[in-house]
């Protein structure tokens, strides 16, 4: 069996999908069945434009957002995020590496 990248299945298809660990302990919510489609990445922080919620920065365009996903300043961001720590702002990041502490 081949693998299927997560966001090639379709949206609908998606919607009806439970987490494992949900159904293991038998705590599977009740999802609403709304018309409406989730709020947009938009909300997050207000206003309009994409939103990186790991680095927690909204971004005009879909080239500035994909250069984010190719800085330093994101990487360092992910990592964070995955020890369950809160991201670093572009000031913060940019003092941290002009001060070394990025080696």
């Amino acid at each position: 069996m081949r693998p299927v990248p997560l966001l090639s299945l379709a949206g609908e298809y998606l919607d009806r999908v439970e987490h494992l660990a949900d159904v293991r302990s038998g705590q599977v919510l009740t999802r609403a069945t709304s018309a409406a489609p989730p709020p947009a990445a938009a909300s997050e922080a207000g206003g309009a434009g994409l939103f990186c919620k790991t680095s927690n920065v909204r971004f005009e365009t879909a080239e500035a957002l994909r250069q984010h996903y190719h800085s330093d300043w994101y990487r360092l961001n992910l990592k964070r995020a995955g020890r369950g720590e809160p991201p670093v702002s572009e000031a913060g990041f940019e003092a941290l590496a002009d001060s070394g502490q990025l080696a």
